[in-house]
């Protein structure tokens, strides 16, 4: 499945939905649109519509939260499913991401 990817700009604040998969053949295709479209600023990305990420995935959210921590700007992930929370958790990257 393709990766969906949907930016809106709300008050200082980026959000990103993402729909579909995020994984080794989508996510560079996300990190483009976070660099195209997500300004400096709070950040907010919604995985309510993610069905499945891989490494490569989490690997990409990863260096987002980075980037955001080095303008000094917030990041959030928001509306995890179970399945991708599972896989957050696994990893050891709930407390990482402030879902703990």
């Amino acid at each position: 499945m393709a990766l969906t990817i949907s930016i809106e700009h709300l008050d200082g604040t980026t959000v990103a939905w993402l729909a579909g998969d995020l994984d080794g053949d989508t996510c560079a295709e996300l990190g483009a649109a976070l660099a195209a479209e997500a300004p400096e600023g709070s950040l907010v990305v919604d995985l309510g519509q993610l069905t499945f990420i891989d490494s490569s995935g989490i690997t990409e959210l990863v260096e987002a939260r980075a980037t955001c921590v080095e303008r000094d700007d917030s990041f959030t992930l928001r509306s995890t499913t179970p399945p991708i929370r599972r896989v957050l958790e696994i990893t050891g990257l709930l407390e990482h991401f402030g879902l703990v």
